[in-house]
């Protein structure tokens, strides 16, 4: 599935960077959208991860081209940011219909991570205000009896 990708191109050391690299994208992301909608409802939630995941997908390939000039001498500097992605392109990603590779899964994978946190913190806003009890899904209510 991912045997042609360009990933695997990479030295071991060069294929480690951009996993670390990646791997510490993705945990500022998450942290930061984390705090960002400690008290926000759902609709800000859900606003924040389409344009926090747009900016990803049209920032990030600089991001990643800045680390390729770390790795390779014959690369010059240069802005490759292109026009920024359509409402379509973002649904391919979120639907894994792009083309096969580790970066447009990622992506996808980021994308879906969002969705995740927007319904964990909402789910835990509930439950805190009673409306879940203790049969919460995705985190029991604190100072709540389990049931056995």
């Amino acid at each position: 599935m991912y045997a042609n990708d360009s990933f695997f191109t990479l030295s071991l050391p060069g294929q480690s960077g951009l996993l670390l690299l990646s791997t510490f994208l993705t945990i500022i992301i998450f942290i930061g959208f984390w705090k960002l909608t400690k008290r926000s409802n759902v609709f800000f939630k859900l606003g924040l991860f389409v344009s926090i995941l747009w900016l990803f997908v049209w920032l990030s390939p600089q991001i990643y081209y800045s680390y390729y000039l770390f790795l390779f001498d014959d690369l010059k500097f240069k802005n490759i940011t292109k026009h920024p992605p359509t409402a379509a392109y973002i649904v391919s990603l979120m639907t894994f219909s792009n083309r096969v590779d580790f970066s447009n899964h990622g992506k996808g994978l980021l994308g879906w991570g969002l969705i995740f946190l927007s319904l964990v913190r909402t789910s835990r806003k509930r439950c805190a205000e009673g409306q879940l009890g203790g049969n919460a899904v995705i985190y029991p209510c604190k100072n709540v009896a389990k049931p056995d």
